[in-house]
């Protein structure tokens, strides 16, 4: 029974060590990317006013390499808001700023209420328009971003996700968190990240 005690102790020890830093290493990894995101978010809001045409940005995940991309585009002679979305005509312009090589970040984009949620790996995007307002690829304004490390066992994956909604007619960001009741999801997954859990507003 002591023998047994002692090794119960030293795994308990030995988790604190090697299992408790990778998810909270985890949950800091995605934590920043979702304030990189915001920022460049509002970055090209604030640049499509001043420059008087749409940009585009576009959420773009290749599994094969499981790196996140986040592209830049403009379409200089849409100089008005439209009812669609979709890339911009050009990804070579002045004061470009793009979010590249993110490793095991997953972000989905869904229509309101969380409904027909699109993988980036499909990809997904959103377009700011010169009058302040923005509008998502194929109506989507909810925006989850979670990691995809770890797998589906004892906890060893990141506990935290996040989620942003855009109001289209002025491009306002709501930020939520789910913390610690996020779930593990594939990369390529559309899943709610939060399923079960409970999305708190920031």
């Amino acid at each position: 029974m002591i023998e047994f005690l002692v090794v119960v102790a030293l795994i308990g020890v030995l988790s604190i060590f090697f299992w408790t830093p990778r998810v909270t290493k985890w949950n800091t990894e995605v934590s920043k990317v979702q304030s990189d995101i915001l920022g460049l978010l509002k970055y090209y809001q604030k640049k499509s006013m001043r420059d008087g045409a749409m940009y585009f940005f576009e959420f773009d995940y290749d599994v094969a390499s499981s790196q996140l991309s986040i592209e830049p585009g403009v379409s200089p002679l849409i100089t008005s808001r439209r009812n669609t979305c979709g890339p911009g005509a050009t990804r070579d312009f002045n004061e470009r700023r793009i979010l590249e090589n993110i490793e095991n970040i997953r972000v989905v984009g869904c229509q309101s209420g969380g409904a027909n949620c699109r993988n980036a790996s499909l990809h997904t995007g959103l377009c700011f328009f010169p009058n302040g307002s923005s509008r998502g690829m194929d109506n989507r304004v909810e925006w989850q971003i979670s990691h995809s490390a770890g797998d589906n066992t004892n906890g060893n994956h990141a506990t935290n996700a996040y989620k942003f909604i855009i109001w289209p007619t002025t491009s306002y960001i709501e930020t939520f968190v789910c913390r610690g009741e996020a779930i593990f999801t594939d990369i390529a997954s559309s899943a709610d990240a939060c399923a079960g859990g409970t999305w708190i507003q920031e």
